[in-house]
């Protein structure tokens, strides 16, 4: 019988992963479908509108979408590890055991001891927290955008639609840019530094200018 458990639980870890893996293609279609929608509602007039439709918001929101995916993901599996090893760890030192079971409580607190430590360095060198906050923060903001303009609301409705196109060509490179100065505060200089400093320049619009500088 155990045998038999011992054999279904990596199959059970594969079924996990793969709905996670599912998950996020789910999300990921969906955010595509949205994109789509929401191009036939701007109703680009012209090659020019596509093109940067296409490459300059469509491209980026979705890479930023799947980045978001991958830093959320790993941020959560480490900080579990950190977290439950953190709690464990006291424990196991506090037993007052004697002979074998000493020894072994010992060796056993020490490696998670060290399995803390490193999950607790990754996080602090790959800033996988602040990374994942970055993109949706981004992310948010150019769907948002996207919105405003196929709407025609806020400042786009008292607009011609040349002027609006290019309303929204202003909005979407200032997220860009934002995205760029957010990424070397959060996660470059901060990264450097140890901790943040400070919060994130991305305050009302989001950000992003090159997604592909984060890698």
């Amino acid at each position: 019988m155990q045998k038999g458990q011992a054999m279904q639980d990596p199959k059970r870890r594969l079924r996990w992963w793969r709905r996670g893996a599912d998950r996020r293609a789910e999300e990921l279609a969906s955010l595509t479908a949205e994109l789509d929608q929401l191009v036939t509602l701007m109703a680009p007039a012209g090659d020019r509108e596509k093109t940067f439709l296409n490459l300059r918001w469509c491209a980026p929101t979705l890479l930023m979408k799947k980045k978001l995916q991958g830093n959320k993901q790993g941020f959560t599996i480490l900080r579990v590890i950190a977290a439950v090893g953190a709690v464990i760890v006291p424990v196991l030192v506090g037993l007052n055991l004697t002979g074998n079971g000493a020894v072994a409580s010992r060796w056993v607190a020490f490696g998670l001891s060290v399995l803390v430590a490193v999950t607790t360095t990754l996080l602090e060198v790959f800033r996988y927290g602040p990374r994942w906050k970055l993109y949706e923060r981004s992310v948010d903001a150019m769907i948002n955008e996207g919105w405003h303009y196929a709407e025609a609301r806020g400042d786009y409705g008292s607009r011609e639609p040349m002027e609006r196109f290019n309303l929204f060509v202003e909005q979407v490179e200032t997220i860009l840019s934002q995205y760029t100065e957010g990424y070397m505060h959060d996660v470059v200089v901060a990264g450097t530094e140890g901790e943040v400093t400070g919060p994130s320049r991305i305050i009302s619009t989001g950000g992003a200018r090159n997604p592909d500088a984060s890698l």
